[in-house]
């Protein structure tokens, strides 16, 4: 029996905390606000699915189920809320927000920015590394040595936008198949897209998904922020 599901999923390396926590996040804003509010059909289930860039394999199981986590991560994100609205929103650039009733709410991914990632930070000094080692052989000279140094500090922003890059497409892919759309034009000739949204119809075969609201823009409008969820609907997982 299909349950209804709130689902992000990420083209990433990993499963990360704050992945886990916006998924339960999106969860309570549907069912406390958006379900509640315009009477449909409340979520059940919330997780995570990642798909892999790399390999297009899916994970076992592919879909990291958080709902037992949902009502502890909801209350620590809502005190995390709390810490951003007082020290950090105050002096933030607003170039990201959700407009609602003449207000400027601040985003989930946000508020989420507040944490400590420890795997990000790991990730960008393996770039550091990597960079360095790809380039040693160049460094013949004070000024190639100095050179070199300076681009290994900044290596891991082309990785990021490559990734950033690499996931926006994959989800307008999943998007577009998921509408009804054709998803060939936005994934053209990338290699690693292709291979995530290839997972992808590899799982949603495997469980009937069935849309009810796609890229959901969600509010809560009493802690004052809004993200946008990428799936909402039926799953048998």
């Amino acid at each position: 029996m299909s349950d209804i599901w709130i689902i992000d999923w990420k083209s990433s390396t990993g499963v990360y905390d704050e992945m886990k926590t916006q998924s339960c996040v999106y969860f309570q804003m549907w069912n406390l606000f958006e379900a509640l509010n315009r009477n449909l059909p409340q979520a059940q289930r919330a997780g995570v699915l990642r798909l892999d860039k790399v390999t297009g394999m899916l994970d076992d199981p592919p879909v990291v189920d958080v709902t037992d986590e949902i009502e502890r991560r909801w209350n620590e994100f809502l005190h995390l809320r709390e810490y951003y609205r007082t020290a950090i929103e105050p002096n933030a650039k607003k170039d990201r927000f959700y407009p609602h009733d003449g207000k400027k709410f601040a985003t989930v991914t946000s508020v989420l920015g507040c944490l400590d990632k420890p795997a990000l930070m790991q990730w960008s000094a393996n770039m550091t590394a990597d960079y360095i080692r790809n380039n040693i052989k160049d460094m013949n000279t004070d000024e190639q040595v100095e050179y070199h140094l300076k681009k290994a500090k900044t290596a891991y922003r082309t990785k990021s936008k490559v990734a950033m890059d690499i996931g926006s497409i994959v989800h307008d892919a999943i998007h577009a198949h998921l509408s009804g759309a054709k998803p060939e034009p936005i994934l053209g000739d990338n290699d690693q897209a292709t291979n995530s949204f290839l997972a992808f119809l590899q799982w949603t075969d495997s469980v009937h998904l069935k849309p009810i609201s796609l890229e959901k823009i969600l509010i809560d409008p009493i802690h004052e922020f809004g993200g946008t969820t990428d799936f909402i609907g039926y799953a048998e997982i």
